[in-house]
């Protein structure tokens, strides 16, 4: 299946998600639907991922407002659901997860034209910015238009109307990120349409596949093989097996599976 993905991708894949999508759109097309109704987008907009949290707090500690950022983050402190202070979030936004090292020369020497981290944007509408026009509307509107265009399905995304991200967009932080929820505007605008559950539901859950426990399962055995085979230009491919039988390895399991996917890309394109 993932060289079938790959094929009609046409890029590196960045997770599994793109695979439990396209079993989506594959489900869809076997029970006749035509048009799908995706809600791809809202979270650039609305804040719905973690790291708007980060960046949101960044910025009212730049502003001086000390207190609301207390509070707000108090309220997301006091609760489990969303988990605000997810080890691999704070690695990645920290520029600590390690990867650096098992690259090769040749990918060190890049040049390197955006960062990530924590210190990428000054604030909420900075980092907003930044998903819209770079790392995430293009990415996973590709995803979506090859997944869906391999079923000869429509795949429609309403939450990214032009109208509605340039007017979510201008609203201030508050009406987005507000008391311990994201997508603060749309959950009060849903009040007495969704089921309550549902509308007050804090974790954040998308097209979730278990790729932890994959690597985790598998680490010693097939990924450890394969790595250690490897032959790319990029990525030290033995250094990561090594690597990946230590007992505590240094590569989060979220590194090794981005490195492996990019190798079974690059091996398909360049072969």
């Amino acid at each position: 299946m993932l060289d079938n993905v790959l094929s009609f991708q046409d890029e590196p894949i960045s997770g599994l998600g793109v695979l439990a999508q396209w079993k989506v759109m594959q489900l869809a097309k076997e029970n006749n639907v035509v048009v799908l109704l995706d809600g791809q987008g809202g979270d650039e907009i609305l804040g719905g991922y973690r790291k708007f949290v980060y960046f949101y707090l960044k910025q009212l500690i730049y502003e001086g407002n000390l207190m609301k950022a207390y509070s707000e983050a108090k309220s997301f402190l006091s609760q489990d659901e969303f988990k605000l202070l997810d080890l691999e979030g704070i690695k990645r936004y920290t520029n600590r997860t390690g990867v650096v090292e098992f690259f090769t020369d040749n990918t060190r020497l890049l040049k390197r034209n955006f960062k990530i981290d924590i210190n990428s944007a000054n604030g909420f509408s900075q980092k907003s910015y930044q998903d819209i026009y770079f790392f995430s509307y293009p990415q996973l509107l590709r995803y979506e238009d090859r997944n869906s265009m391999a079923f000869s399905l429509e795949s429609r995304v309403p939450f990214l109307d032009y109208r509605l991200v340039s007017f979510v967009y201008d609203l201030p932080t508050a009406y987005k990120i507000r008391k311990g929820f994201t997508k603060a505007i749309l959950r009060d605008g849903l009040k007495g349409i969704l089921p309550e559950e549902v509308r007050k539901r804090k974790s954040k859950l998308g097209f979730s596949t278990p790729e932890k426990k994959l690597i985790n399962e598998n680490e010693g055995g097939y990924f450890s093989s394969y790595f250690r085979a490897m032959n790319n230009p990029y990525i030290n491919g033995k250094l990561v097996a090594s690597d990946l039988q230590r007992k505590n390895p240094r590569l989060d399991y979220k590194s090794s599976l981005r490195l492996y996917l990019f190798d079974r890309w690059f091996q398909k394109a360049f072969d």
